[in-house]
């Protein structure tokens, strides 16, 4: 016998077929009264089982409380599902839950070894979410998964990992530490007029320590892959072998007593860190530079009455590969400078606060450990004092101030 016929549905379709005949009152009988079809046609359709079942058209008629499908028709086995090749078969709902449960116990699996392969990926993840992970591993075939530390880790192993970082696979905090140190070594940097200056300044090649000073600090002036943090920010331990001065020119006017602006921006220092040294640094590690925005903080130094007065200049910002720090930044008598502003009535938003609040501290100068170093170094910041002069930190970790065209400590710092 064929699939079973709905009896809603055969009602459905003889719209004026009398019901008491699907209740099989009229199966030995023709009363042409009782509807317009022709009964004969209709009921020669109509016939009962050897089960006593009625049937139309030798299909069996059921309600519609009872199942209408026969077990031909319902595949009850994944493999069975695998195998048909009929349209208008079901799936029995046990089967469905099987193969739901192994989709999901197969997403599981595939989530869990893309994330051991260092691609963090949730189970409930879509399938395009897996795809572009797995595509981010075969992207990270020279990205080390070892762990290694910052002095041990070679310059393409460091480079791989920052790489990483930047797509997303890694978070660099995780392989290092604020503290951190390694040795490179710095070519010779030849001599250097820091403005006009007859005798210029040299600084040989040298090995020096470089420490991580914070992750995640500086802004990036390109972003990268979404990313607008530098992932790491690292500072020479100590300072060059030879001192420097910050811009001989503005000592010149100072000797003669020429009104003048001042700030990092302009300074000859800037232009020297950022071409000079930086040249100078192993190539490998240029190639990680990142350039980063930075305060340029400046003065307006004015020489009138026999003395001077300075005012501040309107904010400034540089991009740079290499800087100085500023007072903020090396966490140097900070907060004490910011309780006499504000004794002053000064306050955010105020060019006199923003001047010094500006930017951020450091983690490893949070540790006031730290912020001691062995001679007197400069930092990017012209002075509030109302002589011209650049901030300098003492050997204490003070802040102090100092001509600009004398020679100090330099510390340049990069971002990777």
């Amino acid at each position: 016998m064929d699939k079973p016929i709905n009896k809603t549905y055969l009602e459905n379709s003889f719209k004026d077929f009398d019901t008491q005949i699907l209740e099989k009152k009229y199966l030995n009988q023709e009363d042409p009264s009782i509807h317009t079809h022709d009964n004969k046609d209709i009921l020669d359709r109509i016939g009962e089982s050897t089960e006593g079942k009625l049937l139309f058209n030798e299909k069996e008629i059921v309600s519609d409380n009872d199942s209408c499908v026969s077990k031909d028709d319902v595949l009850s086995t994944s493999t069975a599902v695998k195998e048909n090749t009929q349209a208008g078969k079901l799936v029995d709902a046990l089967v469905v839950k099987e193969v739901f449960q192994s989709v999901s116990n197969g997403k599981e699996l595939i989530a869990s070894a893309i994330t051991d392969k260092g691609v963090l990926t949730d189970a409930t993840a879509t399938f395009d979410v897996m795809a572009e992970n797995i595509r981010l591993i075969s992207n990270q075939s020279a990205f080390p998964i070892e762990k290694k530390s910052f002095s041990d880790a070679s310059d393409t192993e460091i480079a791989a990992l920052l790489e990483a970082h930047y797509a997303g696979i890694i978070n660099i905090k995780d392989y290092w530490n604020v503290g951190d140190t390694r040795t490179i070594h710095l070519s010779d940097m030849g001599l250097w007029q820091v403005g006009t200056n007859k005798n210029g300044e040299t600084h040989t090649a040298q090995d020096v320590e470089i420490v991580i000073i914070g992750f995640n600090v500086d802004d990036l002036v390109t972003p990268i892959n979404g990313k607008t943090k530098a992932a790491i920010t690292v500072q020479l331990k100590s300072a060059l072998e030879n001192e420097g001065m910050i811009d001989n020119d503005y000592g010149n006017k100072n000797d003669s007593h020429t009104s003048y602006s001042a700030s990092w921006l302009q300074c000859k220092r800037r232009t020297w860190i950022n071409t000079v040294f930086k040249e100078s640094l192993p190539t490998s590690l240029q190639s990680m530079l990142k350039q980063v925005t930075k305060t340029a903080c400046g003065m307006r130094y004015t020489f009138s009455l026999n003395k001077w007065n300075c005012t501040y200049l309107a904010k400034q910002y540089s991009d740079d590969y290499c800087f100085l720090l500023t007072q903020k930044e090396a966490n140097i008598d900070y907060e004490l400078s910011i309780k006499l502003l504000e004794a002053n009535g000064y306050k955010q938003g105020d060019i006199e606060y923003d001047y010094i609040a500006d930017g951020h501290i450091y983690d490893y100068y949070l540790d006031s450990n730290n912020q001691k170093r062995p001679k007197v170094w400069w930092t990017r910041t012209p002075s509030i004092a109302t002589f011209p002069t650049f901030d300098t930190i003492t050997p204490g970790a003070r802040l102090a101030a100092d001509l600009a065209n004398l020679p100090h400590g330099i510390i340049p710092a990069f971002c990777l």
